[in-house]
């Protein structure tokens, strides 16, 4: 009933209306100012947070040049290899297969081997040496790569290609179109086989094709 009256009551009734209008409104503003009120602080936060990592990142860059620095000027190339070197690791796969130090007799039963041999820096290396020095002791490249591994593979065809990665470098030897009862002898530098933990350096491939 009062309800009733104060709807008739046009002058309270449009009273009525404005305040709640108002209160809405006053609401809305109030959320609107508190989400606008954080964004603004989200967004101090993350440029303080980007300029810190900018900052640190920078102080970082200028440590290891100075670092870089201080190494060449107290040792030798010879040394700065043996540095390098210190923790890098080396492995051999043929067609995705790790070989073990006593496996100097493989089986393939497809017309195509990968030869795989890899260099892992080491996580030491990484984290404690500039990159330019930790390259220094690499010897992973496509103009040694029939140093490092010598291959004979008849009238089969080779292609080999060189992958860089963060961690380390590895080289590909592609052998394709083997024929049923080709052999291929690889001959691993007795330097890195030794590395690899190969008990012999040579190891031969049979293609026998899957019946």
């Amino acid at each position: 009933m009062k309800i009733r009256q104060l709807v008739n009551n046009k002058k309270f009734f449009t009273l009525y209306v404005s305040i709640c209008v108002s209160m809405l409104v006053i609401l809305s503003s109030g959320a609107i100012i508190m989400s606008s009120i954080k964004a603004n602080a989200e967004v101090k936060n993350s440029a303080a947070l980007q300029h810190y990592n900018d900052e640190n990142a920078k102080m970082q860059a200028e440590n290891l040049k100075a670092f870089e620095f201080a190494l060449k000027a107290s040792f030798s190339k010879p040394q700065l290899v043996k540095i390098a070197q210190s923790s890098t690791k080396y492995g051999l796969s043929i067609n995705g297969t790790a070989i073990a130090n006593n496996d100097n007799t493989i089986y393939s039963d497809r017309p195509t081997v990968d030869i795989l041999i890899s260099e892992n820096y080491g996580r030491t290396a990484i984290e404690n040496l500039p990159r330019s020095i930790i390259e220094m002791g690499s010897v992973m490249d496509l103009k040694s790569a029939s140093k490092l591994v010598k291959i004979e593979y008849g009238k089969s065809t080779l292609k080999t290609k060189l992958y860089n990665y963060y961690y380390g470098k590895s080289l590909s030897y592609m052998i394709s179109n083997l024929k049923p009862g080709d052999i291929i002898t690889i001959e691993v530098l007795p330097d890195i086989a030794r590395k690899i933990g190969l008990d012999d350096n040579i190891i031969e491939i049979f293609y026998n094709k899957a019946v």
